[in-house]
């Protein structure tokens, strides 16, 4: 009887393992439209994060800081160049169960040191099993620049891990609902520790452009 009490408690104890980590992520991309990259020949993103276990059970902080538009390369003739973008933000997750999670947060993006737009968010994700996740977020954008309608950015997730190689892969459906955009991002991860890196291949603006992207990421 104590034996089959022993294995009913070990079924039912959670397997969710929540701890403090880095991670540095970046990419360098190439658009068709130069515009896209700032009227240059590339572009790159920098973005750095830190998730915290909290005080909130079952819970975990991000806080992190990102840079858009860094200019790479030539800048196209005849056009204006722009600094680039600098996104600071909090979000705060909540795991329902094992494999099912929530969160909100709020991004505060900013250009030459002001405030462009206020973005609160929500977001949530599911794992299937070690191999399938699937993971949404609805970002409201604020304009605070009086230039722009407000908007709502959505990005739904499909993510895949093979079973045979350290690789994942990942599609990304973006869109932006007021401007009605949408992009099709599919990418390819190679999943070893340490560094990873991954290329990526973006259909933008419902197939207006496109992009290719180099880029990786770091966990400590």
């Amino acid at each position: 009887m104590k034996r089959i009490l022993l294995a009913a408690t070990l079924a039912s104890a959670s397997t969710l393992s929540l701890a403090d980590f880095s991670l540095i992520s970046g990419n360098i991309q190439f658009h068709d439209d130069p515009a896209m990259s700032g009227n240059n020949d590339a572009s790159m993103m920098l973005e750095f994060n830190h998730f915290l276990v909290n005080n909130i059970d079952r819970g975990r902080m991000r806080l992190f800081g990102r840079f858009d538009g860094i200019k790479v390369g030539e800048q196209t003739e005849g056009t204006k160049s722009s600094n680039p973008v600098v996104t600071v933000g909090v979000e705060q997750e909540y795991y329902l169960t094992d494999q099912f999670w929530v969160a909100a947060g709020y991004h505060h993006t900013m250009q030459d040191g002001d405030l462009i737009s206020a973005r609160p968010l929500i977001k949530a994700g599911y794992f299937f099993n070690d191999q399938f996740e699937i993971k949404h977020r609805t970002r409201f954008h604020i304009d605070k620049t009086g230039t722009k309608d407000d908007d709502v950015y959505t990005n739904t997730f499909l993510i895949y891990k093979l079973s045979s190689l350290p690789v994942k892969l990942q599609y990304n459906h973006a869109k932006l609902w007021e401007v009605k955009s949408t992009d099709h991002e599919f990418q390819v991860a190679w999943s070893r520790k340490g560094f990873q890196p991954y290329i990526e291949y973006r259909d933008q603006k419902d197939g207006e452009t496109s992009a290719f992207v180099l880029g990786g990421s770091i966990k400590f």
